[in-house]
Order: C-alpha cells, then structure tokens, then sequence
C-alpha cells in the first residue's frame, strides 16, 4: 500500500547573491543624474529653468562631475581587484610557509617522539598553527628561534634560510594587501561622497522642473518624464 503521505524531496539551496564590486545603487544614481542633464540641456527648457537658478553652468558642471564619478568607480573597482589579487597571493605564501614548517615539525616528531614527547610543542606539533595570520607568523618566528640553537633530522642550513625566506615573504604579501585595501576603501568613500552630490544637484533641477511642468497639468507629463518625475503626482525628492 503506497505511503500516503510521501517524504518530500530535499531544498535545493539557493545561490547566494554576489555583491558587485560597487554597489549598483552608485551606478543607478548617475545614470537617472544624467538622463535629467540631459533633459536640462534642452534648448525649449533651458530659459525657463534658468529663471529658478538652473542655469548653463550648473547644468555643465553637474555633467562633468558625473563624467568623473563614473571614472571613479571604475578606478575603486581596479582598486577592489588588486585588493582580491593581494589576499590570494598571501594565501598561497601561506600554503608554502605551513609546508616548510611541517616539514620541521615531522623532524621534531621523528628526534623526540619516542623519547622526549613534551620537547615536541617547541614546534607547535598537535596544535592548530594556522587560525590566523599573527599566529602563523608567530610559529614561523618561534621555530626559527628554536632552530638556531637546535638541530633536527634533514633539517639542514639551507632549509633553515628558505623558512626565513618564506615567512618574510608571507609577511610581505599581507602588508602589501593592507595597503592596496587602504587605498580601495578610502576611493569608495570618495565615490559614496560624489554620487551624494551629484544626487543633491540632480533632485535640485527636479524641484526647478517640479514648479515650472507642474504634475495637474496633463499636458506637462511627457516633458516630466524626460526630468525623471512622475508624469501625474507631485515630485517627493
């Protein structure tokens, strides 16, 4: 007799959504910016917007400062990149670090495990060496510190100076990231603070429009359209 109430089929997950490099609401900003400038420009609207203080060089300058946003975003987003870049290549000068320092760890296990087992922690055997940065760097820094007084199996001069060369390299790659994520976010401060401005100067030319096409004027929708208003209701900022 079949089951009357049948088990029902596993969620499927649903994929995450993945955030842009800049926030979509930035681009969306200047891009209803422009389309009003460009409503502005015209040569029927222009006189009368220049009754209400929205004259030529307002208009133009409005026009150049989004000409500009628009390229620093694209420079915030190169920034953003080479933000990726950088963490991905500290990760891998972490995979080679941990290597090399395994390899001296099994040479401390093979010299004391059989005999002195406590002299193995000097080298961090058993214990979770990779939570974070500080303490990968930590370990490297206390093994090398063990290791110039004392000698482990295979564990010759030369691979002594190639942990060195790792763990400075490992360091480098993180200081290297800071400064570029420095660099990232104080641009897209920079981007958030432009499009504010441009958006102010964007929501001044509609309140000018907003008077002069007035929403219970039928007539005046389609030219509200063009200024990014509603075509039949007062403009609300």
């Amino acid at each position: 007799m079949p089951d009357p109430t049948p088990t029902p089929p596993p969620e499927v997950a649903k994929p995450k959504a993945k955030r842009g490099l800049i926030n979509k609401k930035y681009l969306d900003a200047l891009d209803r910016a422009s389309s009003v400038v460009t409503a502005a420009k015209n040569a029927d609207y222009a006189p009368k917007l220049a009754e209400s203080e929205i004259d030529a060089p307002f208009v133009t300058q409005l026009e150049i400062d989004i000409a500009a946003c628009t390229a620093r975003i694209a420079k915030a987003g190169d920034l953003t990149s080479d933000v990726r870049v950088a963490t991905a290549a500290e990760v891998k000068a972490q995979e080679v670090l941990l290597s090399a320092i395994k390899a001296v760890q099994a040479a401390a296990k093979q010299k004391f495990s059989r005999t002195t087992p406590q002299q193995m922690k000097d080298y961090f055997v058993g214990e979770n060496i990779d939570s974070s940065r500080a303490r990968v760097l930590l370990v490297a820094d206390s093994i090398l510190t063990k290791l110039a007084s004392e000698s482990l199996p295979g564990i010759i001069a030369a691979k002594v100076t190639n942990l060195k060369t790792l763990r400075a390299a490992y360091a480098a790659a993180g200081d290297g990231q800071g400064g570029t994520q420095s660099k990232a976010s104080q641009e897209r401060e920079a981007v958030e603070a432009a499009v504010q401005n441009i958006t102010d100067r964007r929501v001044q030319i509609q309140y000018a429009a907003e008077g002069i096409w007035q929403s219970d004027n039928e007539a005046n929708a389609p030219i509200r359209r063009e200024f990014q208003l509603p075509p039949d209701r007062p403009f609300n900022g």
